[in-house]
């Protein structure tokens, strides 16, 4: 209960941040709560359940239905592939966390331009890709191990 509760307050607190953070782009908690369960899933099922955390963003969130899942579904391929190259760590934590974002924005980036992009769409895109990198990466150094603490102690209590 308490690892539902918080992937609840994850998703409330990335309007909070998007909102306190603007007009910089807030670190992409939607691709670290697909990205949490990475060691303790199945590669089908972590996709599945990332294509379903982004069909979750595009619902809340605002622009073409399906970019997000499609873009944190392939993130967290790219990660998977990665994942089994590094033990666990900080720095296992931080590749991981690169990969998936590397992945996401491999995969939405010919779609934003498909979808109709503008002189200015490049221009953005420089503006967003940096910031929402390293805020990403930074937060998910805590938001991870946080997660995966409140995992082992959900496989704790199921035991007993």
């Amino acid at each position: 209960m308490r690892l539902v509760f918080y992937y609840l307050i994850l998703i409330a607190f990335q309007g909070f941040i998007s909102a306190l953070l603007a007009p910089l782009p807030a670190p992409d908690l939607f691709l670290l709560i697909a990205l949490s369960p990475i060691r303790r899933m199945k590669a089908w099922q972590l996709v599945l359940l990332a294509y379903s955390v982004g069909l979750l963003q595009d619902l809340i969130g605002h622009g073409v239905f399906g970019l997000h899942a499609f873009a944190i579904a392939a993130g967290v391929f790219l990660a998977l592939i990665v994942k089994d190259h590094f033990s666990q760590g900080l720095l296992s934590q931080i590749i991981i966390v690169l990969a998936a974002l590397v992945g996401k924005w491999l995969a939405m980036l010919p779609m934003i331009f498909w979808l109709g992009s503008s002189p200015n769409t490049l221009a953005l895109i420089y503006r967003v890709l940096p910031y929402e990198f390293v805020f990403t990466i930074i937060t998910g150094i805590f938001v991870l191990p946080w997660a995966e603490a409140l995992m082992q102690r959900a496989l704790l209590a199921k035991e007993k």
